[in-house]
């Protein structure tokens, strides 16, 4: 174990001694990367936190706290309003997984946010915690939560009030402007209902949060680096006006349209029946729609040219100029300047929780898993390891091992040796009975055919 652990700090570094060169690796980040803002917050020398925004990709920073609590979000928002140069929030919107403390901090430093939950964290909760389940149960939450103007949703929740009313009520106690896109705002072009940005980052650092800080650090750069560069070269060899997701969404929403009769009714309006009463109004001079599923996505549900109706951030210009900024590479330890002025950080007290750390996210209650659902041992018998017999494990076992073994070997030899000189004793000579080996000299090579067959331990001194 000890050299696993000096073998790791050769490769990654030195836990404790990588605090004391932070303030050399923040002088090389804002030297090779100018506008890039380094903070580091401290407790009479001691890290506390650490926050980093890159100039190349403002809307991306990343910090490294002592805990998740109110107090460690508002001071990495606070950081970020002020490197984003947030005035006001009005057009910011917030998705989350309703982290502690998180919610607080956005409501006292932007205001006029929009906030919105995780609905699969939100079902999660609805279904674990309370106890609503069943299938019927779960598709009549996405149907409230997909639902995109009001009375789609209050069917919805009539729907789920018929089921359970304790559950409606469950849900008509959380706020539907942050997890129903009936009650969402149409400032911020996007319907998504989930977090799954934030889980596809974290899946994508999960290999630098138990490297030692720097290292860490590192790692997160140089991912964004190469996401940067992977996403412009993609972009640069996108055919047409419009990324290929949006593309294939407005293909599809083409094709739907054999079904509907537009009626023109001037000033670019038109009247959209869908049949069964079911009859929508399109504005196209305000990008607009009665479903409001244009107005919430930015994608028009039109058949007349819909690619000059989309929104501009889903096109190709837009996303060459997002990736347009790139990070610029720093040197190593090796060359980076001192900061002498400056007394070396000390490392926090770390406060070990008892286990082995987590190194995957941990699975919800049904959630489905990329392998496969996990297959069942009911019917299968499992033998155990130590002594073969069926109907127990290894640390059940009362079988016959070690000492045990030599002492039923011993016995067992010791009553057939007493059995053979009984019933030899009338058509053997004495000699014969002299001739066998002694049964202690029997016991001993017992116990030394069974030691040799033990593993050969060795004690190492470093």
């Amino acid at each position: 174990m000890r050299a696993k652990i000096r073998a790791l700090e050769l490769v990654q570094g030195n836990h404790k001694g990588q605090y004391a060169n932070i303030y050399d690796y923040l002088l090389e980040l804002r030297r090779s990367n100018p506008g890039t803002t380094t903070i580091c917050k401290l407790d009479c020398r001691l890290f506390q936190r650490l926050y980093i925004c890159l100039e190349a990709c403002k809307s991306v920073a990343f910090a490294a706290v002592e805990s998740e609590n109110k107090q460690s979000w508002f001071w990495f928002l606070e950081l970020l309003q002020r490197d984003l140069e947030i005035d006001n929030s009005y057009n910011i919107c917030f998705m989350s997984d309703k982290q502690k403390g998180l919610i607080e901090a956005i409501s006292l430093l932007f205001p006029n946010a929009e906030a919105r939950n995780c609905a699969r964290h939100l079902y999660n909760n609805f279904k674990n915690i309370e106890g609503f389940r069943g299938q019927v149960m779960r598709l009549a939450y996405w149907k409230a939560a997909k639902a995109t103007f009001p009375r789609q949703f209050e069917e919805a929740m009539s729907e789920m009030r018929s089921l359970s009313e304790s559950a409606e009520a469950w849900l008509r106690d959380k706020d539907p402007m942050t997890w129903s896109r009936a009650h969402f705002s149409t400032r911020c072009k996007s319907d998504l209902l989930l977090n799954n940005n934030n889980e596809c980052f974290n899946k994508i650092i999960l290999e630098a949060r138990d490297k030692p800080i720097l290292t860490m650090l590192e790692i997160i750069r140089r991912k964004v680096i190469t996401r940067l560069v992977s996403m412009r070269e993609a972009a640069e060899k996108y055919p047409g006006p419009l990324c290929p997701r949006i593309q294939k969404k407005l293909f599809e929403i083409v094709s739907q349209f054999n079904n509907i009769w537009p009626v023109y009714a001037g000033n670019e309006k038109y009247e959209v029946d869908c049949g069964l009463g079911n009859k929508h109004v399109v504005d196209l001079l305000n990008s607009s729609c009665s479903c409001r599923k244009w107005d919430l996505s930015g994608i028009p549900f039109t058949s007349m040219n819909p690619e000059t109706y989309v929104n501009t951030c889903y096109t190709v210009t837009t996303q060459l100029n997002i990736y347009s900024h790139l990070i610029n590479p720093v040197k190593g330890p090796m060359q980076w300047e001192h900061v002498r002025d400056m007394e070396p950080i000390l490392p926090p007290i770390i406060r070990r929780p008892l286990g082995r750390p987590k190194q995957t996210r941990r699975k919800e209650v049904g959630e489905e898993r990329k392998s496969g659902p996990k297959l069942s041992k009911i019917g299968q018998q499992a033998n155990c390891t130590k002594c073969g017999k069926p109907g127990h494990n290894t640390r059940t076992c009362k079988g016959i091992i070690g000492s045990n073994q030599m002492a039923s070997q011993s016995s067992s030899l010791q009553i057939s040796n007493q059995a053979t000189s009984m019933d030899n004793t009338s058509s053997q000579p004495p000699l014969t009975q002299q001739s066998q080996p002694p049964l202690t000299q029997q016991s001993s090579n017992l116990t030394a055919n069974f030691r040799a067959k033990l593993p050969f331990k060795r004690k190492f001194v470093l």
